[in-house]
């Protein structure tokens, strides 16, 4: 619970392992005195919002502004209601939040495999399969990327063990910014 100046009045016990800031830093303080930074600002602005206009946000979501316990930051998807007494002045702000980080990772991993599905094994050209592969699975930086063949190439070849020599990026061509490595094919 925020009052119209947006300073925390209550809060839970679990909201500081939620989003890393403690109880005893919170009470009594504005969000972005309880945690400085750019996402705050933002996340205030937002507050502001909705106190001044009476329209709730919902589902607004965020990274948590401290590591928590060792997991990095997680993502938060917070909703924000006003108040109102019974003529409908502002009292203050309630502000519900939830852990959002699987969600938020189960998308990523969806959209990778939906990328995945339009862009790999579109040629029978086992070197471009191979890179492509490569582009989608290996984050930057890399020094080199294998990728292991489970069968020899079809049709009597000799199977490829050749590193491909050149600049090959290690990410898809639009991020001209992410180093390149060469990639080593074997089959």
């Amino acid at each position: 619970m925020r009052d119209t100046e947006l300073c925390c009045t209550w809060v839970n016990d679990t909201q500081g392992l939620k989003d890393g800031i403690p109880l005893q830093g919170r009470l009594g303080r504005t969000l972005t005195e309880a945690a400085p930074g750019p996402e705050t600002k933002t996340l205030e602005a937002l507050m502001q919002q909705v106190l001044e206009g009476g329209v709730p946000a919902i589902h607004m979501e965020y990274r948590a502004f401290q590591p928590i316990h060792g997991r990095g930051k997680p993502t938060l998807a917070a909703s924000l209601f006003r108040h109102d007494d019974a003529h409908g002045r502002a009292l203050g702000l309630c502000a519900v939040s939830m852990d959002v980080t699987d969600s938020e990772r189960a998308r990523e991993r969806l959209a990778i495999l939906g990328e995945a599905g339009k862009n790999i094994g579109t040629t029978l050209d086992v070197l471009r399969t191979g890179q492509e592969l490569a582009d989608l699975a290996v984050p930057p930086p890399a020094d080199f990327v294998t990728v292991d063949l489970a069968e020899p190439v079809p049709l009597g070849e000799e199977p490829v063990d050749q590193v491909v020599s050149g600049s090959v990026p290690t990410a898809p061509a639009e991020r001209s910014d992410w180093p390149s490595a060469p990639v080593r094919m074997r089959g």
